[in-house]
């Protein structure tokens, strides 16, 4: 059998094929935050301590919210 060319492992070995391929990945990640970008964001904000959670239960229409 003849081989013909240079094997793939080779070629990833050398310094300038490695550079072009994280160049690459680089781009293609820069792409897919760009398109991210383009689609809408929700964003959550909220807080929860003792004063707000006992506030709920202690309201008088607490009870009243449940039923209705």
């Amino acid at each position: 059998m003849i081989y013909v060319g240079i094997p793939a492992e080779a070629l990833r070995q050398r310094p300038d094929i490695q550079a072009a391929e994280y160049q690459l990945e680089a781009q293609i990640a820069r792409t897919k935050s760009a398109r991210a970008d383009l689609k809408p964001k929700l964003i959550l904000f909220g807080s929860i301590g003792l004063e707000s959670v006992s506030s709920v239960f202690t309201s008088k229409y607490f009870f009243l919210k449940r039923f209705i």
